[in-house]
């Protein structure tokens, strides 16, 4: 099945990254099916959340399936009575715990779900879209001694913009930094500053899908190492989902 949509709800420990696959455009703009995905990725991170040793957890579908809800009902039996109800096929097709709450490092999570026309024409701010992101991260906040509220503000834009980021350019991998390089400083123009100075850069490596030798989305003239080195951030890991691509693709 080559439509679907996805659903990354998170919290400050804990996200679960859940791609609901369907037949047609239609049935994945309909309020039914956003609906199915939106509460099915709520119950997974409502169940999983602080309950798996490892950061990245993949959920068995079988296993998601069999989960119950209320009235005695499983996910596998509203499964069935939404797709009876849209005359088409519904399947969950995979299904991601990220959990840092067990970890003992200081970790933070980051998500961001690229919007789709098909919930924003409907539901626009929906949490749903064709591509999400989930990235764990540390943020060392000693060194920007800042108070907790704008340290917790700063955290959250981090994490967003890298996992636009991720979404946008595809990475492989977090992979090595670039090797320091001996950059001349110019002005706006671009012309030489007038004493020559030179500074350490980690330039962008055009083509790479390493993430940390990409230029940054948002900052192209940065390299994401030197993008984190700025922000006192460094990546631990990371997962992008595209609806239908296939797994050896997101792999």
């Amino acid at each position: 099945m080559q439509q679907g949509l996805i659903s990354l709800v998170h919290n400050k420990t804990s996200a679960v990254m859940l791609e609901v696959s369907c037949e047609t455009d239609f049935v994945a703009k309909t309020l039914q099916f956003q609906q199915t995905v939106k509460n099915t990725a709520d119950l997974l991170l409502e169940r999983y959340q602080g309950k798996t040793d490892n950061i990245k957890t993949e959920i068995p579908v079988e296993e998601i399936l069999n989960l119950e809800l209320k009235d005695n009902q499983t996910v596998k039996d509203n499964l069935i009575l939404v797709a009876g109800k849209l005359r088409e096929n519904i399947q969950i097709r995979r299904a991601l715990m990220v959990d840092v709450a067990s970890q003992s490092d200081d970790l933070h999570i980051g998500g961001y779900v690229h919007p789709s026309v098909l919930v924003n024409s409907t539901r626009p701010n929906s949490p749903l879209g064709l591509y999400a992101a989930v990235v764990v991260f540390s943020f060392d906040n000693i060194y920007n001694q800042e108070t907790t509220k704008s340290s917790t503000g700063k955290v959250k834009l981090i994490g967003r913009d890298l996992a636009q980021h991720i979404v946008g350019m595809n990475p492989s991998r977090v992979g090595k930094a670039p090797k320091v390089k001996m950059v001349r400083l110019v002005d706006e123009d671009g012309a030489p500053t007038s004493g020559g100075e030179k500074v350490e850069r980690r330039l962008p490596v055009e083509g790479s899908r390493h993430l940390l030798k990409q230029g940054f989305l948002l900052e192209s003239d940065l390299s994401v190492a030197e993008w984190l080195n700025h922000n006192r951030a460094q990546v631990k890991d990371f997962t992008r989902y595209r609806v239908a691509e296939t797994i050896e693709e997101n792999e």
